[in-house]
């Protein structure tokens, strides 16, 4: 280089750097060559061309074939392969595109229109441009594709959340950091290029020798460290105690519980004079709740502990996040402020998805208004609603109180009791004496008239009764009228005092006391006892199939008696081509005799954006979701637009977030029952999904068709492979896999039954077994690949079955979709219900296919109308984002069956 060019004086080091790296890459790159083209192929380069490799050849052939190079060939692969996104800089880098995107901004603020990324940081732009990114020239909002759409989505978060406040960027963790969830790499800034953290965060030069950074690292690590320990102490006080009540449990089941005599109680209600005990029962419920609301387990705590913060509806409490409790003192303050009455504060450490907007009572130290912003911060919380797991439930169950013992009577028994055998020497008129002097008790209906003096020690005789009421009269008459017979009565007064008996004991009760109701109570238990009498709502699918059967429950003809017999008489051999001939043409007797004539086709009814869907005399007889589609299409196809999108989140079809594209061609074709595209098997899939998950089964499991079928087979083979090597993995724990498949323009539906290692396939015209092997040589390299990732029991192949009883189509017909269909349905139901996978049982009742596959119809309308067109339906997309190109998305919508 030194004899070919001149160097500007002092520039000689500088050069020498850049020319020996730049060797180095070359030199790297020509051996890359010689390893595709030679080493992989078993060919030998000509040494004339390359006469320095004569004598490295094969040592440099050893290296690469050994096992030290090709475990650093895996291991780069492995390496390419965690690389998730990929620049478009070319070979300028970041400085020959920073100036146009400098540009392109620039032009957009001189027309006036800001752009999205105005208050972006420098490196979290570059970076989105760098990677695909762009600002759309109208308005200046963000377009970007498909493979970066969730680091784009991030990273807008991560730009408003450091606007508000929420997140505090700090030198490498800053906002793209956050949004690519990945650390940053010494010695690179992304964003920015292969430059060092010293030159790539060069505002934060003054913070390298700072300790505070490793101080709030520590101080992160040790919070996190003692929650662990405290679940897990919380955790091991839980299963000792479990423990304890068991032993405890199995100790009572043996040994019977003494007898507790019953507690004794002041008759007068007043406090015992041994004890400071109070009647039980005297406590209001207006003192306890005072009692709950000042005293509640938080305020027992005296170290950090693991608790769960709870919100009240109606009479539920509802968990909305959980932390650490921190010991409170009722003088201490919050941020320099005094602790509400009722409140306490606590460290929030996870939030619950549903309740991150739920606003705070009390803003946080830093500004925070709603939980989703109090991630490790401390908060102020009601004390009452800190629930703490395993303490709770004891706080919140008090042994019952022991009930109060009847109060002890010195009178005789009752007159209604059985008298007691007793010697008759002894006279009824004598009234029992009393072992102990106790005070008589007065009466309940009047106070006593003076104050009874205090019982002697000594023996003495009972205190004068006090003064006769009317009530006590009324008592004394009945217990005379009532005394018991003696043992001397005569056979007189013994028969009337049974015939006394007897008429009080079969006397009429007096109607008790009727408690009154609350009228919605009332309301709402005559509506569970009475019977049901508004239907079921019913899905468009069984609303069609029972209308389509109403009407039908007629005597069925035996095969003797009926006009028109289902089995053919038998044809012998000489027979069979005229009987083949016939069946082919599909024309009737007279037709082929010449007495009635051949009819034509008639004209199909072609397509054409705008106009209806249908010939216009058959739209009144479309059933209801078809013709509430219809008037919808009219609109949109109107204002120019030719097809709907659904939006798919990356839990339904597991491929990412992404949008579903529905051609009104497509759905011109169901309308017209021909061939279903693709598109519009996905969309049925994606409502068996949605079926599947509102039902709560989570065995079952589905694949896009988009993904896998013979066009992406024979056009992209490794990345169909991978597709279904991923869906796979990702849907191991399920029992069963549906899978609808297009082959040779024809549907059929594989059914995947991962527990026996099995492949069902379900076909509507029972094809030959080869007619699979392109799709099962697939299936068994992924399975082959499946095997090695996911660990269980697989069988090293799978088996495969064919020719199910299942309805069966003509020939000469393209409705195939339409079974496959019907058949991921009614599977759908076996899985939940009987588990047979060996027939599909078809609806019951119906004469012809076309009841069913007119309930398909209107089942998949009715699914796009009510989720996917309606703003509420789960799959409502509202063209807001571009995800990906909409060629990409038209490629893979081409199939379509016959």
């Amino acid at each position: 280089m030194l004899e070919t060019f001149t160097l500007p004086a002092g520039t000689e080091d500088k050069v020498k750097r850049w020319t020996l790296k730049k060797m180095a890459e070359q030199f790297q790159s020509f051996k890359g060559d010689l390893y595709q083209k030679y080493i992989l192929k078993g060919q030998t380069p000509n040494f004339d061309t390359f006469p320095k490799l004569r004598d490295h050849w094969d040592e440099f052939v050893a290296y690469k074939t050994g096992e030290q190079g090709q475990a650093m060939m895996e291991r780069n692969k492995e390496n390419a392969a965690k690389k998730k996104y990929h620049h478009h800089l070319g070979s300028g880098g970041y400085s020959v595109a920073m100036p146009k995107w400098e540009q392109m901004e620039a032009s957009l603020i001189e027309r006036g229109i800001e752009p999205a990324t105005a208050n972006w940081p420098e490196r979290s732009k570059f970076w989105y441009y760098a990677h695909g990114g762009t600002l759309n020239p109208a308005d200046g909002s963000l377009v970007f594709g498909y493979q970066i759409q969730e680091a784009a989505r991030r990273l807008t978060d991560a730009v408003e959340a450091s606007s508000q406040g929420t997140f505090r960027p700090d030198r490498d963790r800053d906002e793209l950091t956050l949004a690519l969830q990945t650390p940053e790499h010494p010695g690179r800034t992304r964003g920015k290029g292969v430059i060092p953290w010293k030159i790539g965060f060069k505002e934060d030069i003054h913070t390298y020798r700072s300790r505070m950074r490793s101080k709030r690292d520590t101080e992160a690590k040790i919070a996190d460290l003692e929650f662990r320990v405290s679940s897990y102490e919380l955790n091991m006080q839980e299963e000792v105690a479990r423990k304890v009540d068991e032993r405890m449990a199995a100790h009572r089941s043996h040994d019977p519980q003494p007898t507790i005599p019953p507690a004794m109680v002041s008759p007068s209600g007043n406090r015992s004079s041994c004890a400071s005990t109070g009647q039980v029962g005297s406590q209001s419920m207006d003192a306890m709740q005072t009692q709950d609301e000042s005293t509640c387990p938080v305020d027992d705590i005296t170290q950090r502990t693991p608790c769960e913060l709870h919100i009240p509806f109606k009479n539920l409490s509802i968990k909305v996040a959980s932390g650490m409790a921190i010991p409170t003192d009722p003088s201490g303050t919050y941020h320099c402020r005094p602790i509400p009455a009722g409140y306490s504060k606590v460290e929030v450490e996870l939030v619950e998805g549903a309740y991150e907007d739920l606003e705070l009572d009390y803003p946080g130290g830093d500004g925070e208004t709603h939980l989703r912003d109090t991630s490790h911060a401390i908060i102020l919380w009601r004390r009452r609603y800190i629930i703490l797991p395993g303490r709770q439930a004891a706080s919140r169950a008090p042994s019952p109180p022991a009930p109060p013992s009847p109060p002890q009577d010195p009178a005789p028994s009752p007159p209604h009791a059985p008298p007691a055998p007793s010697p008759p020497q002894a006279p009824a008129s004598t009234p029992p004496q009393d072992p102990a002097p106790t005070p008589p008790r007065a009466p309940t209906p009047t106070p006593p008239q003076a104050p009874l003096p205090a019982p002697s020690k000594s023996r003495a005789p009972p205190a004068p009764p006090p003064a006769h009421t009317r009530a006590t009269k009324k008592a004394k008459v009945d217990a005379a009228k009532n005394k018991d017979p003696g043992y001397d009565c005569t056979q007189e007064e013994l028969d009337a005092y049974v015939a006394s008996e007897v008429k009080r004991q079969f006397k009429p009760r007096s109607p008790e006391k009727k408690i009154p109701i609350d009228p919605s109570v009332r309301n709402f238990f005559r509506g569970m006892s009475a019977s049901v009498k508004e239907a079921i709502k019913l899905s468009d699918y069984e609303r069609t199939l029972k209308k389509a059967s109403s009407g039908k429950s007629k005597p069925v003809p035996q095969l003797g008696e009926q006009p028109k017999q289902e089995i053919e008489p038998l044809v012998t051999g000489k027979e069979m081509t005229i009987e083949q001939f016939i069946t082919d043409t599909g024309l009737t007797t007279d037709q082929l005799l010449g007495v009635a004539p051949i009819e034509k086709a008639e004209v199909k009814y072609m397509y054409e954006l705008g106009k209806p869907l249908v010939k216009p005399e058959l739209l009144q007889s479309l059933p209801t979701q078809m013709y509430k589609f219809h008037q919808l299409y009219m609109e949109m196809s109107a204002a120019g637009r030719e097809m709907i999108g659904a939006r798919i989140r990356d839990t339904d079809f597991l491929q990412g977030d992404d949008i579903l594209w529905i051609n009104f061609k497509g759905i011109y074709e169901l309308y017209q029952l021909d061939a279903l595209d693709v598109s519009i098997m996905s969309c049925w899939i994606l409502m068996e999904i949605q079926r599947a998950r509102r039902r709560r089964v989570f065995d079952t499991g589905f694949i896009d068709p988009r993904r896998v079928n013979v066009a992406m087979l024979d056009q992209y083979p490794q990345e169909t492979e991978d597709n279904l090597v991923h869906l796979l993995k990702a849907q191991h724990y399920k029992t069963f896999i549906l899978l609808p498949y297009n082959t040779e323009f024809h549907w059929v539906l594989l059914l995947f039954d991962l527990e026996a290692c099995t492949v069902n396939v379900y076909d509507s015209m029972d094809k030959k077994e080869s007619t699979f092997d392109k799709v099962f040589e697939l299936i068994d390299r992924a399975w082959y690949r499946f095997r090695h990732l996911v660990r269980g029991k697989w069988r090293e192949r799978l088996r495969r079955k064919f020719k199910f009883p299942c309805a069966k189509q003509k020939q000469g017909n393209n409705l195939c979709g339409y079974y496959v269909c019907e058949y991921c349905h009614c599977l759908a139901n076996q899985i939940i219900t009987t588990r047979e996978l060996d027939f599909i049982r078809m609806r019951d009742n119906l004469t012809t296919h076309k009841e069913f596959i007119t309930a398909v119809q209107e089942q998949l309308m009715g699914f796009i109308n009510e989720e996917i067109l309606n703003p509420k339906g789960e799959f409502y997309y509202d063209r807001n984002t571009i995800h990906r190109s909409l060629a990409s998305e038209l490629a893979a919508s081409t199939t379509t069956s016959k």
